[in-house]
């Protein structure tokens, strides 16, 4: 398997990465790249390793020629800001700021899984072992990051 620097081949995979890279959705890249319609298989496509690598590969190359960067990024959420502040657009200026916040990794989305109450029936050492689980969880995900647990 290559890194994707290697046009795909048959040439139709090439095509339908640079339909997917224009932002075609998969289907119509799918049809475009010369494939008989088929949604599920313009999915499968999109999905597989070798698609992936290649359509990566060019948007890193893609945003290198563009020079964004997180500096890059945080400068105009900043420039952003202060023309919302100007302008009084208080909860703009703050979606600019959350933006920045996000971006930067100070912020984690957090989603809340589970419905209303579905703890309450839960005895102490099974909150325990949910919890544990959970943050062994967290504990992966943050390694695989690269971070440190504080």
């Amino acid at each position: 398997m290559t890194d994707g620097s290697v046009p795909l081949t048959p040439v139709k995979q090439e095509l339908f990465v640079q339909e997917l890279l224009r932002g075609t959705p998969q289907a119509q890249a799918y049809e475009k790249a010369g494939y008989k319609p088929n949604p599920g298989n313009a999915s499968e496509l999109a999905s597989s390793e070798k698609i992936s690598k290649r359509l990566g590969w060019l948007q890193q190359r893609q945003a290198a020629r563009k020079a964004i960067t997180v500096d890059s990024l945080c400068e105009e959420l900043d420039e952003a800001r202060a023309a919302a502040l100007a302008d009084k657009q208080y909860a703009t200026a703050v979606s600019a700021s959350m933006g920045k916040a996000k971006l930067m990794g100070l912020l984690v989305e957090r989603k809340e899984s589970g419905k209303p109450g579905e703890f309450a029936n839960m005895s102490t050492e099974q909150l325990r072992k949910q919890l544990d689980e959970d943050l062994a969880a967290l504990e992966a995900f943050r390694k695989a990051r690269g971070e440190t647990s504080h």
